[in-house]
């Protein structure tokens, strides 16, 4: 699991930002500052920074981060908390540095998030899916566990063998678009004494116009 440092010098100062983490799983921690960060040790795969408005202060704090031993080499991204005419004199300051301006664009953040972690964005969400085996017009339910844009995990009472064709569809609950994706059974396990199973798929061959949708429905955008 990927480990995220949060560093927010105002209480919740980067609430929205923790929220967009929770809705792909991402695993993150939260210090009230650069120093509390340092002292906690421990690794990271990137670190959050909110920018404080003293420029000074946070002048200060990006230095530390670059001098460090622990946090000079993991990906920053830094969270503005000015409009773009304010950020002018910051330009220096975050030279070279990924920033987003508060509030970020969801879609966005969460793409550069899952880019410097090198890992697809992931989205844990319980809903009604409907799957079909590709030998037979037969359809089950199912219940979604989490998604991501190249595949998901899903329980149901259907009873596909790894490397089974099968078709997924669900209803993105933001567009009110039905999906229809083409995967493959790449993982299952079997709950003892019942007829569930857990399931692993990769989607395959996605049309161009349906990889745009997953991955809107995936990082929550609409």
């Amino acid at each position: 699991m990927k480990k995220i440092h949060v560093i927010e010098n105002i209480p919740d100062g980067l609430r929205t930002v923790k929220s967009h983490l929770s809705d792909i799983s991402g695993d993150y921690s939260v210090f009230n500052s650069v120093g509390d960060a340092l002292s906690a040790g421990g690794t990271s795969d990137l670190v959050i920074l909110l920018a404080q408005r003293n420029l000074d202060y946070f002048r200060r704090d990006m230095e530390t981060l670059c001098k460090s031993n622990s946090f000079s080499r993991i990906p920053l991204i830094v969270c503005l908390p000015f409009s773009a005419s304010e950020a002018s004199p910051l330009k220096d300051i975050i030279h070279g540095t990924t920033s987003f301006e508060l509030p970020v664009n969801k879609l966005k953040f969460l793409s550069t998030v899952s880019r410097y972690l090198k890992v697809p964005p992931r989205r844990v969400l319980q809903m009604v899916i409907t799957i079909q085996s590709s030998d037979d017009n037969i359809k089950y339910t199912g219940t979604s566990i989490d998604f991501s844009e190249n595949g998901m995990a899903f329980k149901s009472n259907a009873d596909f063998p790894v490397g089974h064709k099968i078709m997924v569809n669900f209803v993105n609950p933001a567009t009110r678009r039905r999906l229809f994706l083409k995967a493959k059974v790449i993982r299952r396990t079997d709950i003892r004494h019942d007829s569930v199973a857990f399931y692993g798929v990769t989607f395959v061959n996605a049309a161009p116009e349906d990889s745009l949708e997953l991955r809107s429905f995936v990082t929550g955008g609409k």
